[in-house]
């Protein structure tokens, strides 16, 4: 019986890894599915998913990542008929809310990117929740990508 209990822990522990890669937990907070689209230029979106599972409103005021000069909050929207995307100085995250940053809605922008981002690469982002700090990875995705592959993993 303890060897059957062994071998079931062993197969599961690549599941419980692949799970790890996209999801992190700080706080009552949940980021998923942190993705952004291989580059050929300075700059990149990244899209995730914020669950706030907490009782109080939680606020997103920044991001690191190495790869990058730095990173803006930015939301969509229109201005004279054209597409334009404004930085925001915070996002605020509702308790019991899971808010989406997807392409043409929010996303954090990396600038000033020193090489090119290449599909199958993952970068370490800290997200800021005030004093509270989140790593999270981010898989990049084939140039052009507009969504996060879901392959191999269940959440």
């Amino acid at each position: 019986m303890r060897l059957v209990l062994f071998c079931l822990a062993l197969l599961s522990a690549p599941a419980l890894a692949e799970e790890h890669h996209h999801l992190a937990e700080a706080g009552g907070l949940r980021v998923l599915h942190a993705w952004t689209a291989a580059t050929t230029g300075r700059e990149a979106d990244v899209f995730l998913r914020i669950e706030n599972r907490g009782d109080e409103e939680a606020m997103l005021t920044g991001a690191s990542v190495a790869e990058a000069g730095r990173v803006e909050i930015v939301g969509f929207g229109f201005q004279d008929g054209a597409e334009v995307w404004t930085r925001l100085p915070s996002l605020p995250i509702p308790a019991k809310i899971t808010m989406e940053l997807e392409p043409h809605s929010l996303a954090l922008r990396l600038k000033d990117i020193g090489e090119p981002l290449e599909a199958g690469q993952h970068l370490d982002m800290v997200l800021e929740f005030g004093a509270t700090r989140l790593p999270v990875e981010v898989e990049v995705g084939p140039l052009g990508a507009t969504s996060h592959s879901h392959a191999g993993h269940d959440h």
